[in-house]
């Protein structure tokens, strides 16, 4: 696990209370670092359509991306490959209650590849589902490369 990644999940870990994942209330994003909160999110985990609405979009994603998704659905993220995988891992831990760390590929050319590394953390309402979900990326090995996937020129402000 990456160092930058290793806050979140120690805290998601201490919250637990001998339950498979901290309860709602429990989990508070002004516990964890500051530095890495701009860099979070979570997600409701909706039914009835099953979907992922962002319910926290931090500061430092909003200008990596280039937009601010909070409100908005996991279908709404783009490029294509990124909001597929993205759907995918948040239903791999829906589905399993367990933690996930993703390392993923992110083409910019048919040469250039960027890479993303995150953790998604469960977190439950009432012991029984995953209702939210956080989730973090390793931000500090970000280049102008994983800025300029999105179309964003902000690496200089990312940091």
């Amino acid at each position: 696990m990456a160092a930058a990644l290793r806050p979140a999940f120690d805290y998601w870990l201490g919250g637990q209370g001998g339950d498979w994942a901290p309860s709602i209330s429990a989990f508070r994003l002004e516990d964890l670092p500051p530095a890495l909160i701009p860099w979070c999110v979570i997600v409701d985990v909706r039914d009835d359509p099953l979907d992922y609405v962002y319910r926290f979009w931090g500061t430092k994603r909003t200008r990596l991306l280039g937009r601010d998704f909070t409100g908005r659905s996991v279908h709404e993220l783009s490029p294509d490959a990124i909001r597929e995988s993205v759907y995918a891992e948040y239903e791999e831990v829906r589905c399993s209650r367990q933690p996930m760390i993703s390392r993923h590929p992110a083409p910019l050319s048919s040469s250039q590849v960027v890479h993303f590394e995150s953790i998604r953390l469960p977190i439950t309402r009432d012991g029984d589902a995953v209702d939210r979900i956080f989730a973090t990326i390793c931000y500090q090995d970000f280049t102008e490369d994983h800025y300029r996937l999105f179309g964003t020129d902000n690496y200089a402000m990312g940091f």
